[in-house]
């Protein structure tokens, strides 16, 4: 399995997964052009990528979804409870959008969402299985309930993101 983190922060996040026959993206809040430039590096073209795994609709994490899914026409994969809002904040998306229950897979890759504690309308981490190794996502943890643990305690690899600004927290309060 291979494993590049593209972006991550306010500003974007978005990662990037291979195994031996699948490619993945986790959230696209970068520019396509972004994602573009960066899998070039990488020796990936972005017709190759199989899907979008979202982890939540704020726009650090799906900014570039739109440009990207329908250039390249790239499923994307979201917990149901997200499908509303997402199919309203990416147009012309909506063909694009398919919805997972519970633990699924993409190729030959093992997708495990949990979720996570956020102000979002839901916010979901993914642990992905290649039979040999995984990897685990956890954005925007604002507190890591016990629960985030088994998930990610196995992992090859655990991408953490978290922001604290405490005027940002009062102002939203």
């Amino acid at each position: 399995m291979r494993v590049c983190n593209l972006a991550s922060g306010s500003k974007g996040n978005c990662s990037y997964v291979e195994s031996d026959a699948t490619r993945l993206l986790v959230d696209i809040g970068v520019t396509a052009k972004y994602v573009v430039e960066n899998l070039a590096e990488l020796n990936v073209v972005p017709e190759s990528i199989d899907a979008i795994l979202v982890t939540h609709e704020h726009s650090d994490h799906i900014k570039g979804i739109t440009t990207f899914a329908k250039k390249y026409n790239t499923k994307i994969l979201c917990a149901e409870v997200l499908r509303e809002c997402l199919t309203a904040q990416l147009p012309g998306c909506e063909h694009l959008i398919s919805t997972y229950s519970g633990v699924f897979e993409v190729g030959d890759l093992r997708v495990t969402p949990f979720p996570l504690s956020h102000d979002s309308v839901a916010c979901f981490g993914y642990r992905i299985e290649d039979g040999n190794a995984s990897v685990s996502f956890a954005t925007d943890l604002g507190c890591c309930p016990e629960n985030v643990f088994k998930f990610i305690k196995s992992s090859a690899v655990v991408y953490l993101e978290s922001n604290y600004d405490p005027q940002m927290l009062f102002a939203s309060s």
